[in-house]
């Protein structure tokens, strides 16, 4: 049986909006793919502080700028990880 993988990636913004559209997307490509007989690996990766609305994909959490900006983290320390994160697990998807 055919598989495609798909990874939303919902970025911080103000309220939920982001998170939210990509999930009810995400929802959608599930049932399609169901619907005419293909798996579908769907996960979610977000810097949204709101993650657990996910709709019970997995998901990838990594820090929202707000949440570094309040912190004492180094922002463009936690920007070069963040990046290497993203580009191996988008990589991985490839």
């Amino acid at each position: 049986m055919t598989k495609f993988s798909f990874l939303f990636y919902a970025i911080n913004g103000t309220g939920c909006g982001h998170i939210s559209r990509c999930n009810n997307i995400a929802k959608e490509v599930l049932n399609l793919c169901h619907a005419i007989g293909i798996l579908a690996d769907v996960r979610m990766l977000t810097t949204s502080d709101a993650d657990q609305i996910s709709g019970g994909f997995p998901t990838y959490k990594i820090p929202s700028k707000t949440v570094i900006a309040a912190s004492d983290a180094n922002n463009s320390s936690y920007i070069t990880s963040s990046s290497f994160f993203v580009m191996n697990l988008v990589g991985h998807f490839r």
